[in-house]
């Protein structure tokens, strides 16, 4: 999810991506002991207008979710979610989050960002930048696969609702934009190839142990 949270108003008001939409698409397919959720990507994820209801109800439910988020917006705190913060050059600190991103950003004193960290008993991450420029937008350089797998297979949602396997079919031409959660569309999930970047950045979330009792935990039912 993202700023572009819904397709056009000239499709009509059922094609809104609202809360009611996704938890009628969730209930539908997706058993919380079996589904792990992540809200990113695509823009700015707390830009939504009903993030707070998104995860109440996502709470409410028993999914086990995580938020990734650049920090300007308020995120309230849930048992169930996990909100790791992407300090970006130039933010303020952090309104809420569970852990920190830093990144290595030769523009500005990164090491401050790591005192406040630690001095606020915040769990915090360092990663270097990948091809750096001032202007443009930061991104942290690639994370190496991990071996201690939890996610056994992936459905990507787009900002707009359409249902895709990979990131990747967009940029192939892939997508069939028919395929919508707001259509009730089935998920049609694929096993994560070795190298998957969102698979491994989301595992990069996660302790050992945290995956264990996860994986116990998604088992059990």
């Amino acid at each position: 999810m993202s700023k572009r949270w819904n397709k056009p108003l000239s499709h009509g008001v059922e094609h809104l991506l609202s809360a009611d939409v996704i938890f009628k698409w969730l209930d539908t397919y997706c058993p919380p002991h079996k589904w792990m959720i992540e809200i990113t990507g695509g823009g700015e994820p707390t830009c939504h207008p009903e993030i707070v209801k998104i995860i109440e109800g996502l709470t409410t439910r028993g999914y086990y979710f995580c938020i990734r988020s650049n920090g300007t917006h308020f995120i309230p705190s849930s048992p169930n979610l996990k909100r790791v913060v992407t300090w970006h050059y130039g933010n303020d600190i952090p309104r809420s989050c569970d852990s920190v991103i830093v990144l290595k950003n030769p523009a500005e004193e990164w090491r401050d960002k790591v005192l406040f960290c630690i001095d606020n008993r915040i769990p915090y991450e360092v990663k270097p930048l990948q091809n750096y420029c001032r202007d443009s937008c930061e991104r942290p350089c690639e994370v190496v696969a991990h071996t201690n797998s939890l996610i056994m297979r992936v459905q990507v949602i787009f900002p707009n609702g359409v249902l895709v396997q990979c990131n990747g079919q967009s940029k192939r031409g892939l997508v069939d934009d028919t395929l919508t959660i707001q259509n009730m569309s089935p998920p049609n999930p694929r096993t994560p190839c070795p190298l998957c970047r969102p698979v491994r950045n989301f595992e990069a979330l996660y302790s050992d142990k945290e995956k264990e009792f996860f994986r116990e935990r998604l088992c059990a039912k």
